[in-house]
């Protein structure tokens, strides 16, 4: 019994099968490396693709913008909103040491806003008595 018959669907040869994930398009923004671990041949992980990336860099910057007229609450609540989006979204994907770069890139850009706020730079707040 062949699944076109019990689906009424069309079977598609070319794209099915058992492929290795090398091989295989990315999708949604996410494709597949070998881990490099000894001991541990044919055996691969998740990653998420340039694009992506750039992507959250981009909707992170658009809402850390200095010139941006909202109050500060609401600009960390739609940052967590993005950042924990694209995280679940991601989350099988081996991204910890990015998303620790970009964290701290983050704290600085936020850190920077807040200082802003108070109508005190970041070095006035800093200086030796």
């Amino acid at each position: 019994m062949f699944p076109e018959e019990q689906t009424g669907l069309a079977y598609q040869q070319e794209k099915s099968g058992i492929r290795r994930p090398l091989t295989l398009e990315p999708r949604c923004g996410r494709g597949f490396v070998p881990t490099y671990k000894k001991g541990e041949k044919g055996k691969y992980q998740t990653v998420v693709k340039k694009q992506s990336w750039e992507n959250l860099k981009r909707k992170l910057k658009g809402i850390t913008k200095k010139n941006l007229t909202i109050q500060l609450e609401e600009r960390l609540q739609k940052l967590r909103e993005v950042w924990m989006g694209w995280v679940n979204n991601y989350r099988l994907a081996s991204i910890q040491a990015k998303l620790k770069q970009l964290d701290e890139w983050l704290r600085n850009r936020t850190q920077d806003i807040a200082f802003g706020m108070t109508g005190k730079s970041l070095s006035e707040t800093q200086k030796p008595n």
